[in-house]
């Protein structure tokens, strides 16, 4: 075979025949050419990022450093990017089986410390060596009212003579702030279970100790002539012989509601289930004068902007367990709401029996007609309450 040579090999580079491989080989290095100059536009790019976002947190440092020279950036976006935690604040009404409420909430307050809640609850009396905090549970706060209703709200209250403390103990919201800060710092719900928040001017103090927190508000609702013949039956417990010698013996079921729901005796009152404006025609929702009915609790708390209409929860006394209903489908506590479903299913849970307001208005009616009789039968002197055993 003849050897050609270098020059017969390499025709000039005008009258060469590209081959395949040849043309791929360009076109590789065309591509490469164009990653190399887009990489480096992105690389300025990103430099020119970073420096505008080093400008920016600088910027938002010297914006949203505090009076005491503290940085607090971070708390300020994490308390712009994460929920609130949320307070439930049970206010009643009463005789809607609060008591039978916060008794439960007590003993099952392990349970509900599993379940993420603290709690504030009425009639816990109980401190240990002089600590208003015991576990998850913050105790003796049965006047909480009184350290978040108006000066108007406390002297009506001292001015009803209805025995009532009116004034906020020294300890009491120091303990509340550090019960709060607890339930912060165990990433925990807060239950607070109080009657007497269902007072006016609640609604507002309320917010004054609360700031930083969701608050929902618990109304229970019980239809209006029951709760009135069990609110009847409450108030003979708690009035003494001062005031039935005040009232002159009107005490009885009629003597009751003429008082709570005086509209309603009135010579001008007009009746009208679906009041088309303000004017004095009642609806039935507004015969009760007193403000410790569910619907004027209601309207009061949905009047303030703050607190989210969606946020305030009326549950139906009537349908099941107010416990339960409590647990399930307020709180949403799974452990706690299986514990009392099964305590519901095997019977354990038991109402409180209630005699009938009309055997009180017999014994009042005869106390009255036979007044000095009855005070001198075994012993029962002047002055004591008149219940059912008097008689």
């Amino acid at each position: 075979m003849q050897r050609r040579t270098r020059k017969q090999r390499d025709p000039p580079v005008g009258q060469r025949e590209e081959s395949p491989d040849t043309l791929n080989r360009g076109s590789l290095r065309k591509k490469n050419t164009f990653r190399f100059q887009a990489r480096r536009r992105w690389s300025r790019l990103s430099c020119f990022a970073g420096v505008v976002a080093v400008v920016m947190l600088s910027s938002c440092f010297i914006i949203f450093k505090d009076h005491g020279g503290n940085n607090n950036i971070s708390q300020y976006l994490r308390s712009e990017t994460t929920t609130k935690p949320k307070v439930y604040i049970h206010i009643g009404a009463p005789k809607t089986g609060t008591t039978s409420i916060q008794e439960t909430l007590a003993m099952d307050k392990l349970v509900l410390k599993h379940d993420k809640f603290f709690l504030a609850l009425h009639g816990q009396i109980l401190k240990r060596e002089d600590r208003y905090i015991v576990d998850n549970m913050l105790v003796a706060c049965d006047r909480l009212g009184a350290c978040v209703w108006s000066d108007e709200q406390r002297q009506r209250l001292a001015a009803y003579g209805s025995g009532v403390e009116a004034k906020c103990p020294e300890y009491l919201l120091p303990s509340f702030n550090e019960f709060l800060s607890k339930a912060i710092a165990a990433n925990s719900s807060v239950v607070i279970s109080n009657e007497w928040l269902i007072r006016p001017s609640s609604e507002t103090g309320l917010l004054s100790i609360l700031k930083g927190w969701d608050p929902i508000i618990v109304i229970y609702y019980r239809r209006f002539f029951d709760w009135l013949i069990s609110a009847h039956y409450q108030w003979h417990y708690n009035i003494n012989m001062s005031i039935v010698e005040s009232f002159n013996g009107k005490v009885r079921l009629v003597d009751f509601i003429r008082r709570i729901c005086a509209k309603l005796f009135s010579p001008n009152a007009v009746i009208d289930p679906h009041p088309l404006d303000d004017s004095e025609h009642l609806g039935f929702v507004n015969l009760v004068d007193v403000p410790e009915y569910t619907y004027q609790a209601w309207e009061r708390y949905k009047a303030v902007p703050e607190y989210d209409r969606n946020n305030i929860k009326v549950v139906n006394f009537h349908d099941g367990d107010v416990v339960q209903s409590m647990y399930c489908e307020v709180l949403h506590a799974k452990h706690a709401c299986k514990l009392e479903t099964e305590r519901v299913a095997k019977g354990v849970v038991k109402t409180r029996p209630k005699n009938s307001t009309a055997y009180m208005d017999l014994a009042m009616g005869v106390y009255w007609n036979e007044r000095d009789l009855i005070l001198n039968m075994d012993g029962v002197e002047r002055g004591e309450n008149i219940t059912r055993d008097t008689f």
